[in-house]
């Protein structure tokens, strides 16, 4: 009766034993039969209950274990120098790495903006400057025969192209953005140097027209009007002579009078190829004078007579009428024509340099046409790798930082895994040594060891 009762106790620690492990089922071996602990009746005998806790135990013990082929898993990644560290402090690492890697994106980023925006602003100021070199040959011809038009298109496209190249040479503000000096290769600064060296000639050659604008107007404007009084004059002339035909005038006279057709028509001639060519013949002029001068004392011969030319005074009213209209126009043509013959020189010059300008624009051109190639090759390609470059170590480095953080999460729970096997392992030794005390062999001694089953197995030594 005693054996009963002391046996009572250690049925009830059985049934503790089989609640703590009951939430567990899944990770018993399958060797061990379910029957072990909750087949064994309360009211028992010692010998049942005892072997049948004796024999699962046993056979759970003497079960081999199945080999486990050793594989690579996540857990195993460790980060190289750093690996050994706690995750907490291999993220705060990588972390930083992160802030430093997207701090100099960013900047790359800035400065790769900063080359393209100056880069497009070289490139449009070139685009400008042979816009403006096309614009000066074809202003410096108009300005020069006088146009009024020309001369605000000749001033601007000269200092637009000096200001454009002086942002490249020495940098400054263009478009709305400042930019350094465009000399960064040796090729755009040889470039540079040889259109420095051609501009003067073009820029010269322009300040000339402009000095002389106000006479070149003026002058165009008395070339115009000597064109237009030649005209009239050649056909008063004509009139004069059929009056005189009419009057009964000799016709050697009229013969004589026919010059004054003659020389107005030529007038008209020279004024006419003044105006619009590209260079003044130099015969021209002299003719203009010559010419004027033949007019005047023809004009007076028949008025007044002349030996010298052969001409009698004429004496019908009417061609002295006509005479006299004819000789009031060429007061007024001799007006026009003294400023002409007086600055014709100016007028000459300005060909000249309007010639000058032409020609070296043609080069002008050329040299703006290379500096166009050098700066377009001119790209700026290493910000924009660098650029890739941090951005491709920014993802890498967040890419280690998110492996890190699975890798320890694994681990962790592949060590409680590990926990949970060990202290079934240690619940089963224990159920195996109290199957001799199940039996009554009260001699018997749990071991004592580190896992959950210890401090019951230390109770139960006592």
């Amino acid at each position: 009766m005693a054996k009963a009762q002391a046996m009572k106790p250690k049925s009830s620690l059985g049934d503790w034993l089989r609640r703590l492990t009951a939430p567990k089922p899944a990770a018993r071996p399958a060797g061990v039969p379910s029957s072990t602990v909750t087949n064994i009746p309360a009211a028992g005998g010692p010998a049942t209950r005892g072997s049948a806790a004796k024999t699962a135990a046993s056979a759970a013990a003497r079960k081999p274990a199945k080999p486990v082929e050793a594989r690579w898993s996540l857990a195993d990644f460790r980060l190289p120098v750093i690996g050994t560290k706690p995750v907490t402090a291999q993220l705060q690492i990588l972390g930083l790495a992160a802030l430093v890697l997207l701090a100099g994106t960013g900047f790359m980023v800035y400065q790769d903006t900063t080359l393209r925006t100056r880069h497009a602003t070289y490139l449009t100021i070139v685009s400008q400057m042979q816009y403006h070199t096309q614009r000066l040959a074809k202003a410096a011809g108009i300005a020069a025969r006088g146009q009024p038009i020309a001369f605000p298109q000749l001033k601007t496209s000269r200092d637009e192209f000096a200001g454009y190249l002086g942002v490249l040479r020495n940098g400054g503000q263009a478009f709305d953005v400042s930019v350094p000096g465009a000399a960064t290769t040796p090729e755009i600064r040889a470039r540079l140097d040889e259109l420095s060296k051609q501009w003067p000639v073009t820029a010269n050659a322009s300040t000339a027209i402009l000095n002389a604008q106000n006479d070149l107007i003026a002058l165009s404007r008395n070339i115009a009007q000597i064109r237009v009084g030649a005209e009239e004059m050649a056909t008063m002339s004509q009139e004069l002579t059929g009056l005189m035909s009419q009057s009964g005038s000799p016709p050697g006279q009229v013969v004589k009078a026919n010059r004054l057709t003659f020389l107005s028509e030529r007038l008209g001639r020279g004024s006419a190829e003044i105006l619009g060519s590209e260079t003044i013949d130099p015969e021209v002029p002299f003719l203009i004078g010559k010419d004027t001068n033949d007019l005047r004392d023809m004009i007076r011969g028949l008025e007044a007579g002349s030996e010298q030319l052969g001409l009698q005074p004429l004496r019908d009213a009417d061609a002295r009428a006509m005479l006299g209209e004819l000789k009031k126009q060429f007061g007024q043509f001799e007006k026009n024509v003294s400023p002409i013959l007086r600055e014709l020189q100016k007028l000459v010059s300005a060909r000249q340099a309007s010639a000058q300008l032409v020609s070296a624009s043609e080069q002008l051109q050329s040299s703006v046409a290379k500096l166009q190639d050098a700066v377009q090759e001119e790209k700026p390609v290493a910000t924009l790798l660098a650029v890739v470059l941090l951005t491709a170590l920014l993802v890498v480095v967040l890419v280690l930082m998110a492996i890190v953080f699975l890798a320890d999460t694994r681990r962790r729970a592949a060590e409680a895994e590990t926990e949970n096997k060990r202290n079934q392992e240690a619940i089963l030794r224990l159920l195996n040594e109290m199957g001799d005390l199940a039996d009554g062999d009260l001699t018997i001694r749990a071991q004592v060891t580190e896992d959950i089953t210890g401090a019951i197995a230390d109770s139960m030594n006592y």
